[in-house]
This record gives structure tokens, sequence and C-alpha cells, in this order.
């Protein structure tokens, strides 16, 4: 499914179906997520694609399940607008793959639970609110994740792993803690990391 014009309305896409934003093309609610994935028990969606704009001003703004795919363009935005306890992109479910070369911002960037198997490449920016010491750019929960950033990863700690373990963090670009550290591993384990962090 190609979204073809602005929409003000929740898109919800089905299992199995692709979904494409285009440049120029806003997607913006008031209400509820702006993309959210049909519940199923069948497998989730594949190659969705966002070159637009997607907002929500009171809730995640895309919301995935197991064996998504998300790649985020240069041109691509995705934003909760810092709507406590919401992030700009929820994937709960394993076997997902994300890829951002644009934005991604909101009380948490980026909020993943479960996400085992799975791989997150950033080259572009996913941030938290930098106000408080328990949001991040990335949150991961999930078992044999790797993770791959050579863009910038920001909030009140820039990655925080809860739960987490055998992931790896590669790290070239920066990783910024503004209020905690730059990685937090509390809740798991790095295993053949190498990052640097960078505190404001």
């Amino acid at each position: 499914m190609t979204i073809a014009t602005d929409s003000s309305t929740t898109v919800d896409i089905a299992p199995g179906e692709r979904l494409y934003v285009p440049r120029e093309v806003v997607i913006a609610v008031d209400s509820g997520r702006a993309i959210d994935e049909a519940s199923s028990t069948t497998e989730s969606n594949r190659e969705n694609a966002v070159d637009g704009t997607v907002v929500s001003t009171s809730s995640n703004a895309i919301l995935l399940d197991d064996d998504a795919d998300l790649v985020v363009g240069k041109t691509g935005i995705v934003r909760s607008l810092n709507f406590e306890l919401n992030s700009a992109v929820f994937i709960l479910g394993s076997n997902s793959f994300l890829d951002n070369a644009g934005e991604i911002s909101g009380s948490w960037g980026v909020f993943a639970m479960h996400l085992d198997d799975s791989i997150v490449v950033n080259s572009g920016l996913m941030s938290g609110d930098a106000s408080r010491t328990n949001t991040s750019g990335l949150y991961l929960d999930g078992v044999d994740v790797q993770v791959r950033n050579s863009g910038e990863i920001s909030g009140g700690v820039g990655v925080y792993l809860d739960d987490a373990a055998d992931v790896t963090l590669r790290n070239t670009g920066e990783i910024t803690g503004f209020t905690g550290a730059g990685v937090n591993a509390a809740g798991g384990a790095v295993s053949t990391a190498t990052y640097s962090i960078v505190d404001c």
C-alpha cells in the first residue's frame, strides 16, 4: 500500500501488507497511532518504508509486531511529540529489521521489546526526551541483537538495554546520554561491544 496523499487518520496495515510513505506525504494524527499494525496471529508486515513524515501527538507514531521490516529514509521523519510513555517507533516482536537514515524522535525514539534475533541500523538520528533519566533514543529488550550506529542516538540515556543479552553494539557515531550514561546495560549484558559514550 502506498500512501499517496496527506492523512490525518490512522493507517491500519494488515499482516503481510507492505506500506510506503513517499517523500512530501504527511501522516499526522491527534488521536492514537499514525500507523498501526492490525492484530493477527499470522506473520507481521514486511518491507515498510518511510520517506515522508509520520507523526502522532498522543501515542506511538508507528506500532509493528513480529517479523517487521522498517526502513526510514534520509528524508523520513517519524515523531511522537514527547507525549509521556510513548515512542516514535514501537516494535513488539522478534526477527525484525530497522534501518534509520532519517529522524526518529519522541519520549523514546525507538522502543523495542522482545526483539530477539533482530538487527537495528542507524545512520540518522534516534532521539529520546533529554530531560528524563528513564527515556532513550533506543530502548532494547531482546536476545541476539545486532546494533550498528554511525549516526546519533541520544536521550536521557542514549541506548538502554533492559533484559537484553548477546547484544552486539558497534558504534562509529555518537551515543549521548544527557542525564545518564550513553549506554546503560542495567538490565542486560553487552557482548563483543565497541562503543563510545559522549556525555554532555
